[in-house]
């Protein structure tokens, strides 16, 4: 049987290790990074996707900023790429300049594969009203659910040549207090979003503003998008701002 001091000893080494680690992960989560150190981030986080991997992206940062330039089959793709490196850490924004490979199809025969797609997905019914006009698609109509317009973005995107998807879906009106409350219920303290920051939401007339300060891009795209997903929300005013620190000589 160990002897009482010795667990003791064992356990404190334990807690001082654990200390340890929690103080390592936060000096490196204050430490300002370089747009060099960004770039490498971002370049592995795009090599090491399984789809993004084999595409010829190729990412820049400057002062906090990644630009994204290249070739992708899809629209889908270009915007899973703004998705694998909003996390980088140190990063403010995204330039996306990815380009999508057109197909030479029709309007008709493009609308005919959209309407293929959305049949295949039960939730989006016959609700959606396509548009179509030289790969540039415009979603339409009236959902029960707002977070069916992810879906019904999601499936216009991984249909090839689309170009560009617009959503103009509409929702139930919902009162812009209604509104403000399940904002503040969905990004406020406790919340399971993942939104690390200071959201501070405004409704008028069915138009979200959200300012304030958020501590990693990714964040600020997770707000506009469950924003997004509340039924009566017509926009989203993005204006939130992503608050890192940058090693001296490299200021915004």
């Amino acid at each position: 049987m160990p002897r009482l001091g010795s667990v003791n000893r064992s356990s404190h080494r334990l807690v001082l290790a654990f200390a340890a680690i929690l103080l390592a992960s936060y000096a490196a989560a204050v430490t300002p990074r370089s747009d060099h150190e960004i770039e490498v981030n971002v370049e592995q986080r795009l090599e090491g996707h399984p789809e993004l991997g084999s595409r010829s992206i190729r990412a820049s940062v400057d002062h906090g900023v990644a630009t994204l330039e290249g070739r992708v089959r899809l629209l889908s793709e270009a915007w899973a790429a703004e998705r694998v490196v909003a996390d980088v850490r140190g990063l403010t924004g995204i330039e996306n300049r990815l380009a999508v490979e057109e197909t030479g199809r029709t309007n008709d025969e493009l609308r005919a594969s959209l309407k293929r797609h959305f049949e295949d997905r039960v939730e989006l019914g016959g609700n959606i009203v396509i548009t179509v006009e030289a790969g540039h698609v415009v979603l339409a109509g009236t959902v029960k659910d707002a977070r069916v317009r992810f879906t019904a973005r999601d499936a216009a995107a991984e249909t090839r040549g689309v170009l560009s998807v617009e959503d103009r879906i509409a929702t139930p009106a919902t009162s812009d207090e209604d509104v403000l409350k399940a904002i503040k219920k969905l990004l406020g303290p406790g919340s399971l979003v993942g939104v690390r920051g200071d959201v501070r939401p405004t409704v008028k007339d069915g138009i979200v503003t959200l300012d304030g300060t958020v501590m990693i891009l990714s964040s600020r795209t997770a707000a506009e998008r469950v924003v997004l997903g509340i039924n009566g929300v017509k926009q989203v005013e993005n204006h939130l701002a992503v608050v890192v620190k940058r090693p001296p000589g490299e200021w915004n």
